[in-house]
């Protein structure tokens, strides 16, 4: 009888090591990578004085020609802004009808308007 009892002991034990084992194995949900294509945006400069460097940069975004409520590209995911010392570049999951592209270079801030 002793012998019975130990037997269902390990048996419990191995079923129990198995079962956590298995669920371990398998995946808690479905995993997607955002893998897709995304719009992007580069800008470079061209200089009619001796060039100067890009010290920082903001993407507004715009609904409107004249900018009347801008807000900055929102760095989400791959969605973001930067800016080298030579040129800036975005990337996001969509944009905005219009923009406009604030720099600070190492002379002054600059500002321009754009529409895609």
């Amino acid at each position: 009888m002793n012998c019975l009892v130990n037997a269902y002991s390990t048996y419990k034990h191995l079923a129990l090591l198995f079962a956590v084992s298995l669920a371990l194995l398998l995946p808690a949900g479905n995993a997607q990578a955002d893998i897709g294509p995304k719009p992007s945006m580069r800008f470079t400069f061209e200089y009619e004085i001796e060039p100067v460097s890009i010290i920082s940069g903001q993407l507004l975004e715009c609904q409107d020609e004249n900018c009347t409520i801008a807000e900055p590209l929102q760095q989400v995911g791959p969605q973001r802004f930067e800016c080298t010392d030579s040129e800036c570049s975005s990337q996001a999951y969509g944009y905005a009808p219009y923009h406009k592209l604030v720099t600070h270079l190492t002379q002054r801030i600059s500002g321009s308007h754009s529409r895609l």
